[in-house]
């Protein structure tokens, strides 16, 4: 467990998270992804089948299964949760920006997965949601369960004047 003095928002709970399983992670750490407490998982083979997309296509930063909540057919670009990424690819946004989320992003869902994105797209790598594989996520569940609401005021006009826009990137 790691202990924090005081509460901090989610972009700096996942750089702090990220950085201990890559650092000190029990045998070879080569994927992290990120869950939610509401998903349901019922391919069991999904997490073996994004391991498996993303050793054929060494281009895709972030990578995510279909959510039969809106199910679409086959591979695209996208964004959704949960996510799997390669080890590379976080260490390349480790050393390209100095963190893998923008910490100056406050509190819990507010553009720090848009932002994630862009620095991946940047790098040069895709963000996809693969159609070989699908969970059910519910959504929102973090946020209606946090006392740590995010500011969205600060938070997109941060993302904004960092990137140029307010439009979600994929």
């Amino acid at each position: 467990p790691i202990l924090l003095s005081e509460p901090v928002g989610l972009a700096l709970s996942l750089n702090i998270g990220i950085s201990t399983l890559l650092s000190k992670g029990v045998g070879p750490v080569n994927y992290i992804g990120w869950i939610h407490p509401d998903m349901n998982f019922p391919q069991k083979d999904w997490l073996i089948k994004l391991v498996s997309y993303l050793e054929r296509n060494l281009d895709c930063g972030k990578l995510s299964p279909e959510n039969l909540r809106d199910p679409r057919v086959g591979d695209r670009p996208g964004n959704e949760t949960p996510w799997l990424m390669p080890r590379k690819v976080l260490e390349e946004l480790r050393n390209k920006y100095g963190f893998y989320f923008d910490p100056e992003y406050r509190g819990i869902g507010g553009y720090e997965d848009w932002d994630l994105i862009k620095s991946i797209l940047d790098c040069g790598y895709t963000v996809m949601i693969t159609g070989d594989t699908t969970i059910m996520h519910e959504g929102m569940a973090t946020r209606r369960c946090t006392t740590q609401v995010s500011d969205p005021g600060f938070n997109s006009a941060y993302y904004s004047s960092k990137w140029g826009t307010n439009l979600p990137p994929v």
